[in-house]
């Protein structure tokens, strides 16, 4: 056994050795000295089995920014239905390897709204990988994907190169390249999102032209300043959420009347995004202040609900003690974000178990209904298991919400914590997460609860 383990090895080796002396594919590299190149995608995103919805549209604008030292496309996106992403990750700067493929990071990409979450999707556009002197049935490897020329033809009025590639599980896209220039003129891509539902990813190229050397000069300078003053948000690339902090949102309007004079070309949309945006939550901002402010200081002294498992928990048996209560939709799907920060309510609750009294608040307009409240306590049990929370989580179908102050009507979300101190009347009402301190957790909402309790 030993000596045929030997030889495998060895055998294993050879092969090893003689494919890394093997002579490599050679690969173009990117038509660089055209920068100023514009392409125009337009595509869909449609699941392949129907689900009577129409399908999610984008537009796809990109600018050849870059020198043939770093070769660069500034982009923005544009979405229809299933989703969108808000402004902050509607433009970027994707940095473009020599044979053309998009680096990872900063790459477009759509954002997929389904009913079990938000799946951000990148785009493989716009130049593909085609090795030099190609013929029918060449064969490359791109990543783990394996790809083949499988014809050429005319197809959209180019020659084109037909590539199919295909994963070591299957088949995953079909691409018409054009043969003088290895730019994608048509992409189909088989996208999993899910629990393995197939959905079709189709991008064309509608148009092409080249910009004047000054309009290029005044874009590039607007795609530098834009991505300046994301960095200065410091929001992480892909995030799902359009919500901004104060301190975003007072960065956007300090920056926003000088971006207005750099917004050239594709960003002038980005800067009108944004400026709705900015109005959008500053209005929303002061609304929930003065909910707030009108909210602090009052009696709630007259509620009585129920526990998932039928215990009631009501003012009066909690009378004398300071009580933190988290409105939110306690559902295991979409398990996305805020669902995270549950956690924190949980170690708030655990290191302030002698000081106040925690619980969630699961708000579920199906609960009024005799027939779905089943389920609206079941996905709240799933949650509450899966995250292992110790504090109770009572019922409500709105109306305690609304009896609190709903910050929705106002164009806030949930969460909303409340707290009541030992009076029973409103010491906080802070719709939307805090944040969250790595070591401490939610400080600021541990700072009120001490504080109530020194009084």
């Amino acid at each position: 056994m030993h000596q045929t383990y030997r030889f495998r090895l060895v055998f294993r080796l050879v092969c090893l050795l003689a494919a890394w002396h093997a002579a490599p594919l050679a690969f173009a590299e990117v038509p660089a000295e055209k920068p100023g190149l514009r392409l125009v995608y337009e595509g869909t995103f449609t699941p392949v089995q129907d689900d009577e919805q129409p399908p999610k549209k984008f537009q796809l604008e990109m600018i050849l920014l870059g020198s043939p030292e770093q070769i660069e496309m500034g982009w923005t996106i544009n979405e229809q239905g299933r989703g969108n992403w808000s402004w902050p990750e509607r433009f970027g700067v994707a940095t473009l390897a020599k044979d053309g493929t998009l680096v990872e990071k900063d790459r477009p990409s759509l954002l997929v709204q389904r009913e079990e979450g938000k799946h951000a999707v990148p785009l493989a556009l716009p130049f593909a990988q085609v090795p030099d002197a190609p013929t029918i049935s060449s064969k490359w490897q791109v990543g783990n994907l394996e790809a083949v020329i499988e014809s050429e033809e005319q197809h959209g009025g180019y020659d084109c190169w037909e590539i199919d590639y295909s994963s070591p599980i299957g088949y995953k896209r079909t691409a018409w390249i054009a043969k003088d220039s290895r730019l994608v003129i048509e992409l189909k891509d088989l996208v999993f999102l899910g629990p393995g539902q197939k959905h079709d990813s189709v991008g064309k190229l509608k148009s092409v032209d080249e910009l004047p050397a000054e309009e290029l000069s005044q874009i590039a300078e607007s795609f530098a300043a834009w991505q300046k003053f994301r960095s200065e948000l410091e929001r992480e690339p892909r995030t799902h959420s359009a919500e901004l902090s104060p301190e975003q949102i007072t960065l956007v309007r300090e920056r926003l009347p000088q971006l207005a004079n750099t917004s050239a070309g594709p960003l002038a949309a980005i800067l009108a995004a944004a400026e709705r945006d900015a109005k959008d939550q500053k209005d929303r901002t002061q609304s929930l202040a003065h909910l707030r402010s009108s909210l602090i200081g009052q009696e709630l002294t007259l509620w009585s609900l129920n526990d998932l498992s039928g215990k009631s928990f009501s003012a009066k048996d909690l009378a004398g003690k300071v009580v933190v209560l988290h409105f939110w939709e306690y559902k295991d799907t979409p398990l996305e974000e805020p669902y995270g920060q549950v956690a924190y309510v949980d170690f708030l609750q655990r290191r302030l178990k002698d000081q106040a009294v925690v619980l969630g608040v699961h708000v579920d307009k199906r609960l009024v209904d005799e027939e779905a409240r089943k389920a609206a306590i079941a996905t709240a049990k799933k949650l509450r298991d899966f995250m292992r929370l110790s504090y109770p989580i009572l019922l409500d179908d709105g109306r305690f919400l609304k009896q609190v102050g709903d910050p929705r009507p106002l164009g806030g979300r949930l969460p909303l914590y409340v707290v009541i101190g030992r009076d029973g009347k409103v010491l906080e009402h802070h719709a939307g997460m805090y944040e969250v301190q790595r070591e401490r957790g939610l400080e600021a909402l541990e700072t009120i609860v001490t504080g109530a309790n020194a009084k």
